[in-house]
């Protein structure tokens, strides 16, 4: 019996052994039905910071410098040609290279472009990448009457080009003194002279031996000079206390 027994215990260890072999193999799906693993992610790389980049690379792009009121335009390209651009002037262009933390211009070792951080130094002028807040003329006041002109003006900037220059860093000096149509002027451009002048539809004009002065009210309190002559002008003048008074302060 006892033997009996541990036949029909080593029969069933047998049947649930091969059951379990049967219920895996069911359980555990052919080859051919296994789904394959997802395809590997593809690796992300962030780029390298700019300042870590060789300066060669940095470089590159438009940079912006403030010339007295004129924004001034150097565009460093990728293969290696620079141009330098200025309102009112011939744009230069030519070569660059980077040489020993230096910018090299055309050759030029002596007179190198210096990197300085975020900027850029060519000489006098620093380079940027933001492009300067320029002056650009308001609308003209075109209800502007007789004694609407009245005050003592100063030049204060040239246009040249596009844009406009200080007029203190060319040695322009113009000055204006006006009562009503009667205008006294001073400076290189007009010299020392009076002027009777004519007002109509908001704009005083009189002439000059050098051709016919337009002064028009602009509604950011400057005044434009236009002359129109061999060598046409246009100033922005801006109104100031008279020589040895001061300026009236403002009210609260």
């Amino acid at each position: 019996m006892k033997k009996l027994l541990l036949i029909l215990l080593a029969t069933l260890l047998l049947l649930t052994a091969a059951c379990g072999t049967q219920e895996d193999a069911a359980a555990k799906p052919s080859s051919a039905e296994q789904t394959p693993p997802p395809p590997p992610e593809e690796a992300t790389y962030e780029p390298l910071p700019e300042e870590s980049m060789p300066l060669a690379q940095r470089v590159q792009g438009e940079w912006y410098a403030d010339m007295a009121g004129l924004t001034v335009t150097l565009t460093l390209a990728e293969d290696v040609s620079y141009t330098l651009t200025a309102p009112g002037g011939e744009p230069q262009s030519g070569a660059w290279e980077a040489k020993d933390g230096q910018l090299i211009l055309d050759g030029d070792e002596e007179n190198p472009v210096l990197p300085l951080g975020e900027a850029l130094r060519m000489d006098d002028l620093l380079f940027t990448r933001t492009r300067p807040t320029v002056y650009e003329p308001a609308e003209v006041y075109a209800d502007a009457a007789e004694g609407s002109f009245d005050g003592y003006w100063v030049s204060h900037f040239t246009a040249v080009g596009d844009g406009t220059i200080l007029s203190s860093a060319i040695g322009e000096d113009t000055e204006l003194y006006i009562e009503g149509t009667r205008l006294a002027a001073n400076g290189s451009l007009l010299g020392l002279e009076e002027y009777n002048c004519t007002l109509e539809n908001g704009v005083m004009t009189f002439t000059t031996d050098q051709g016919t002065v337009r002064l028009e009210l602009l509604r950011d309190g400057f005044l434009r000079l236009t002359l129109a002559g061999d060598t046409p002008t246009v100033l922005y003048l801006m109104p100031m206390p008279l020589p040895g008074e001061t300026a009236e302060p403002e009210n609260p």
